[in-house]
């Protein structure tokens, strides 16, 4: 039992990292463009 918690615990935390890595790209992707934006 204690196994197969842990086997479905696992894709969620990986999907949950991948989101989170996307939610952190996006928002340092945009300030990098302002910032290119403001400076040109």
């Amino acid at each position: 039992m204690p196994i197969r918690k842990l086997k479905g615990l696992a894709p969620k935390a990986k999907a949950n990292k991948a989101r989170s890595k996307s939610k952190e790209d996006k928002p340092r992707y945009i300030p990098k463009k302002d910032r290119a934006v403001k400076d040109d």
